[in-house]
């Protein structure tokens, strides 16, 4: 059975003389951690193997969308820092991607720092030697032994400007196993009721003992002895459960509050991305690329676009902003380029064009054609193209 890590590390970063950045660190040591988990020295050359030409994302976000680069190099080798060898990688970031040049800026600015792993492996106990998820052993008596180790991914995060982020990454990994555990609890509490049972069987005996026996008193001594022996075991065992009872609750309380966090989350995500949709339509509105009944479909439609389409719909709708605004002013340099002044001439021409030709000279205008506009007489109602030349 394969179980998930994620485990966090600070980064360190520079501009090569082509403008792409590159990212280098050691991305994990052998050893144990949290005393919950240990990575043995052997299990380093599968997770080299992993990380080499691995995607770089962010955010751990799947989405093939996210990705911002990849590994280029890995190599098993002394960290002096650490005092161990570890994993140390270099891994590049594509900035002629739109999310690669943002986040490299925002790495030049120090707003990122950090990197986590994520690897799967399979969980051995350190006590008995087998599978952790079928073992009587919890994590206050033993530890994980991870074997057939394999990163995952490997995403830049804002963890280095949360001291609790690795905190909160044991206690999750810790979940995983909460509830087989939690059954081992509750058969542990079965066991203490079996010692209740002992004690009342253990009375009995003693109020059928006879006087006349020889070895009477030796005997009630004996008994009342595995009587208090046993009392403490009870207790001892009965303050275990209690304390894992807690931790169990402690774990509860802490996915309620994550659940709670998420749906804020993404209740402000979904407000900020109407409000965005809503200003769009609008402006589609005030440029008649829509009818004012067909309003509130438009904002539906708008709202289920990714990011990536809405950001050109915007960038669409403010060229055509400026064409409007352009046909309205009167060229004023005029030592332009003689392009340009072709260009301004035309827009400027008295004549007046049609409204239902205005949606084929602004996708004519973007493109920037060299030639005149002409208005093609032969289009389609509700289709969009770009008119004649002539």
């Amino acid at each position: 059975m394969s179980d998930t890590l994620t485990l966090f590390h600070k980064i360190n970063t520079k501009k090569n003389d082509d403008g792409k950045y590159v990212i280098q660190g050691y991305a994990i040591h052998p050893g144990k951690f949290n005393k919950i988990i240990e990575i043995p020295e052997e299990e380093l050359e599968n997770l080299q193997k992993s990380l080499e030409g691995a995607s770089l994302t962010y955010d751990h976000n799947h989405s093939i969308l996210s990705v911002i680069g990849k590994v280029n190099n890995t190599e098993i080798t002394y960290d002096d820092n650490a005092n161990k060898k570890g994993i140390k990688y270099v891994a590049e970031i594509d900035t002629n991607l739109s999310q690669g040049k943002e986040i490299s800026e925002k790495i030049e600015k120090g707003y990122i720092d950090a990197c986590s792993i994520g690897f799967y492996h399979d969980s051995y106990c350190s006590v008995c030697g087998s599978d952790f998820h079928e073992c009587d052993h919890w994590f206050d008596e033993a530890h994980i032994i991870a074997r057939n180790c394999e990163i995952f991914e490997l995403s830049l995060v804002l963890a280095g400007a949360d001291p609790d982020a690795t905190t909160k990454s044991f206690n999750a990994f810790k979940k995983q196993f909460y509830h087989k555990k939690g059954g081992n609890v509750m058969e542990k509490e079965k066991d203490l009721t079996s010692f209740i049972d002992k004690i009342n069987e253990l009375s009995d005996q003693i109020k059928e003992l006879k006087p006349e026996e020889e070895d009477y008193q030796v005997k009630i001594n004996e008994i009342n002895q595995e009587i208090l022996r046993i009392q403490e075991e009870f207790r001892e065992e009965l303050a275990k459960t209690e304390e894992k009872i807690n931790e169990i609750d402690e774990i509860k309380e802490e996915v309620s509050q994550f659940g709670a966090v998420k749906e804020k989350i993404e209740e402000l995500s979904s407000k900020e991305k109407m409000d965005r949709v809503q200003k769009i339509a609008n402006k589609e509105l005030k440029l008649g690329m829509i009818e004012e009944d067909a309003l509130q479909e438009r904002i539906k439609e708008l709202f289920e676009l990714e990011e990536k389409s809405l950001t050109f719909i915007e960038d669409t709708i403010t060229k055509f902003e400026k064409i409007k605004e352009t046909n309205k002013t009167e060229p004023e340099n005029k030592t332009e380029p003689e392009s340009k002044i072709k260009e301004v001439q035309h827009l400027n021409k008295e004549e007046e064009i049609d409204p239902e030709d205005l949606e084929q000279k602004m996708v004519h205008t973007i493109f920037r054609y060299d030639t005149v506009f002409k208005p093609d007489g032969n289009k389609t109602p509700g289709i969009s193209y770009m008119g004649l030349r002539r």
